[in-house]
């Protein structure tokens, strides 16, 4: 599931402790019926590195599988793995051509992968291609 993008995109991580409270009120029939698997918060390309306000996030953010997938080069850096291992949240594996400076690393014991674009028709995935990422 996709995290708010008033949190991600206009609040940019700030105050995330109370906005997170009208966001899980949206998908708690989810929680309680045990169905929520990982919250994405995904961030704008011209989001750079800000290793405070997403430890603030990190600490404000209740237990559960949160993973983050960066837009900006800038937050490509080993503090930022260190700040997510930390706090047992994934980083991002996204399969985009146009960020380059995205890694493999992981920093929980579980992965999310975003698969962008693919390289078969109409940028769907190929059967190749997906036994190549499951492997």
């Amino acid at each position: 599931m996709k995290a708010s993008r008033y949190l991600t995109y206009v609040k940019r991580l700030r105050q995330l402790a109370a906005g997170w409270g009208r966001f899980h009120e949206r998908i708690e029939p989810l929680v309680d019926a045990g169905k929520l698997g990982p919250v994405l918060w995904q961030l704008l390309e011209n989001f750079h590195r800000d290793d405070h306000r997403l430890a603030e996030a990190l600490d404000a953010l209740p237990p559960g599988l949160h993973c983050f997938e960066f837009r900006h080069a800038s937050w490509s850096v080993p503090e930022v793995e260190h700040l997510l291992r930390d706090h047992g949240a994934a980083l991002v594996i996204g399969d985009e051509p146009s960020r380059r400076f995205q890694t493999l690393t992981r920093t929980a014991p579980w992965t999310y992968v975003r698969f962008h674009r693919g390289r078969g028709k109409d940028r769907n995935y190929t059967a190749a291609q997906l036994r190549d990422w499951s492997t």
